[in-house]
């Protein structure tokens, strides 16, 4: 098996990121989130609310609804980390990585 490769991608507290590749470091960059306010509480509901009570009398078509929203969501975020050209470029780098064992591991 080949090398391990990681990506890192940090978000800290005070609104930026920082994208980590092997020695190399693009960031920290501001960061604002292409999420509104409406869909984080459907993302905390559905993460702390109906996983941990899928077995009781919970709100199914709601819960569809957010499962439909969550691949948009997601490629919002990656939007928005990949409009840094030097993150850009590192998180290209990996992708690329066609030998070993890539991990992604996002920091929050």
């Amino acid at each position: 098996m080949g090398e391990r490769i990681e990506l890192i991608i940090k978000f800290s507290h005070d609104n930026q990121f920082s994208v980590l590749l092997g020695q190399e470091i693009a960031g920290p960059t501001p960061f604002a989130s292409p999420i509104k306010t409406d869909d984080l509480e459907n993302m905390q509901w559905y993460l702390e609310t109906f996983a941990s009570k899928y077995a009781t009398d919970i709100d199914d078509e709601r819960a569809r609804k957010i499962e439909q929203q969550i691949p948009a969501w997601g490629s919002a975020l990656f939007n928005a980390i990949s409009n840094h050209p030097y993150a850009n470029s590192l998180i290209q780098a990996f992708t690329s990585q066609n030998h070993g064992q890539r991990v992604l591991t996002i920091h929050s």
